[in-house]
């Protein structure tokens, strides 16, 4: 909209105004958004690595709340490592769809270490995987025997392949940076 209206000083004053929208896609077109690692350890608790990120920021703590309620386990058995760009798994993007995609792949992770638990605990007992559960951080038979957390991560540790998944899902899964930008101006011709 413009309007025409004299200055203080009696010249013409112009007035307009004006909206930007904005789209960035979360990354690049076939490539994984994020990927995010968790490693389980020999006292039953978790090293989980997602991209880099502010450390201590509170991305890490929604991460860790996301991979204890899948794994049974509490948050604070959820140890986020301190990485960099060398380190952490990959991530594209920024911002919000950054944090989701990464928090999209932690939870996949987390998946695949209660998995991979549920064998190797299994296997610890001498049982299948379909007849055991896991209940409160141990893996349990049938016949009422379990093993710990605790015991499945040192097993691992013990043959030299400590119990690590990385997941990467697709980018798809990550929604887009969005930004809106209004402007309103007066200028002295």
């Amino acid at each position: 909209a413009r309007t025409w209206r004299p200055t203080s000083a009696g010249g013409p004053l112009r007035q307009g105004s004006g909206i930007g929208i904005a789209r960035r896609a979360a990354g690049p077109e076939g490539s994984a958004g994020a990927a995010g690692s968790l490693r389980l350890l020999d006292d039953g608790s978790f090293t989980l690595a997602a991209g880099p990120s502010a450390a201590g920021g509170t991305d890490e703590a929604a991460y860790a709340d996301a991979a204890a309620a899948i794994l049974g386990v509490p948050p604070h058995r959820i140890v986020c490592a301190a990485t960099d760009t060398d380190s952490a798994p990959f991530e594209s993007g920024d911002g919000a769809p950054a944090c989701f995609s990464a928090g999209r792949a932690i939870e996949e992770a987390a998946r695949l270490a209660r998995e991979a638990i549920r064998e190797a605990g299994a296997a610890l007992l001498g049982s299948g995987a379909a007849e055991v559960t896991m209940i409160d951080g141990h893996v349990r038979d049938a016949a009422g025997r379990a093993v710990s957390f605790a015991e499945v991560g040192a097993a691992g540790l013990r043959a030299g392949h400590p119990l690590t998944v990385t997941a990467a899902p697709a980018p798809a899964t990550a929604p887009p940076s969005l930004a809106a930008a209004f402007a309103e101006v007066e200028v002295d011709v």
